[in-house]
C-alpha cells in the first residue's frame, strides 16, 4: 500500500491494526477537512431520517468489508478509500472508535541533503 504524502505529511487510516488508506496532508487539505467529510456524511444521513444507530451500523459494515477485501489482497478502488475515511471519520464523531486506535498522522518526511 502506498503513503500519500503532502507538503505536511500524510494522515493514514487503520481498521482492526490493518492499514488500509492514506491521504495527504497539505495547507489546503488538512485534518480538519477530512474530519469535516465524517460530519457531513452524518449531517446528511440525519436529514434522511436515518436513525443514529443504524448509521453506526453501516459505517462499521463498510470498514468491515474494505478490510476483508484487504486481507484478500482484493482491488480498493479510490471512491471506497474516500468513503472508507469518511466512515472513520463518521465513526470517530460518533463516538463507536477511538481516534488514536485508528489513525496516524505522520509528518513529512525529512529529504536527504545531497552535498
Amino acid at each position: 500500500m502506498t503513503i500519500y504524502e503532502g507538503s505536511e505529511g500524510s494522515l493514514n487510516l487503520y481498521w482492526k491494526d490493518l492499514f488500509i488508506s492514506s491521504f495527504p496532508l497539505s495547507k489546503k487539505k488538512k485534518l480538519e477537512l477530512y474530519e469535516y467529510e465524517g460530519t457531513h456524511l452524518i449531517t446528511e444521513a440525519l436529514k434522511d431520517n436515518v436513525p443514529f444507530n443504524k448509521l453506526h451500523k453501516v459505517f462499521e459494515m463498510f470498514c468491515e468489508g474494505i478490510y476483508k477485501r484487504k486481507l484478500n489482497k482484493q482491488p480498493i478502488y479510490k471512491t471506497d478509500h474516500e468513503l472508507f475515511l469518511c466512515s472513520i471519520f463518521g465513526l470517530i464523531k460518533l463516538k463507536q472508535i477511538d481516534f488514536d486506535d485508528n489513525v496516524l498522522i505522520m509528518c513529512r518526511k525529512k529529504s536527504k541533503k545531497i552535498t
